[in-house]
């Protein structure tokens, strides 16, 4: 994807990614994530601004690398329009569109939507001295493929649970056999009628992550229980699952 930026410089990323953002951003994005099916023409993501001016938008794709450049990342989409201005309480709809190249057939491909929020310049006395913040926000993009089998559903049932121990306490090795991304949000497991929390992360395609449990010294796994874990599905909302030992 190559986007001139017609004046809106890179550095303004760089710059307030130094700087702790305590406020909140102004635009809102239309879901926590976008599904691209393979086949469709393009998709549209919706910005609204909830604030009370006038915001300068760029938007792009990059695939984790994020502290590139929008002219620095090479992805096979294009981004209509990729720099915007949004009046307060107003919206504006890009289209992002697959431009063709060779990406996985067995396996979603995961790359991130960039919202860059720009306040427009005050030149009066009294914004002198007053640091104007841009704001970024980065949601998942996923490109899946139409050969891709099943769904959430069944991609849960080939997640395997193994526990094992080290110095730290218990932990689980979690193996996603399926061709999907699982953003996984909570999990716990039942002990001796207490219930103690599991730390998750994202799995990968056939990809493999260890999640320990936590404060779990001093405590035994039984030979039979039962794992409780949710995880966020294409419309931002949670699917539940369960496993037995």
């Amino acid at each position: 994807m190559r986007i001139c930026t017609n004046g809106i410089r890179f550095f303004l990323l760089t710059f307030f990614g130094l700087f702790p953002l305590y406020s909140q951003a102004d635009i809102v994005i239309s879901g926590t994530r976008v599904i691209y099916p393979e086949g469709k023409s393009a998709v549209t993501v919706h910005l609204d601004n909830r604030g009370e001016r006038p915001l300068l938008v760029q938007t792009w794709l990059d695939n984790g690398t994020e502290n590139k450049s929008p002219d620095e990342i090479d992805a096979p989409f294009v981004i209509t329009p990729p720099i915007t201005r949004i009046d307060k309480d107003h919206g504006q709809t890009v289209r992002v569109i697959y431009t063709g190249g060779t990406l996985p057939q067995d396996r979603e491909s995961l790359y991130w939507f960039n919202v860059l929020e720009v306040p427009p310049k005050d030149d009066s006395s009294a914004s002198a001295n007053k640091l104007q913040l841009a704001f970024r926000t980065r949601i998942k993009f996923i490109y899946r493929p139409r050969s891709l089998d099943g769904d959430l559903a069944s991609a849960l049932k080939k997640v395997k649970w193994n526990w094992g121990r080290n110095k730290k306490g218990y932990f689980f090795t979690v193996t996603n056999n399926s061709g999907y991304y699982l953003s996984m949000d909570k999990a716990n497991i039942d002990i001796a009628d207490k219930n103690y929390s599991i730390n998750t992360e994202m799995l990968s395609p056939f990809g493999t992550a260890h999640f320990p449990i936590v404060a779990s010294n001093g405590i035994n796994i039984p030979e039979h229980g039962k794992i409780n874990y949710s995880v966020v599905n294409d419309f931002g909302g949670l699917t539940t699952a369960n496993v037995s030992l």
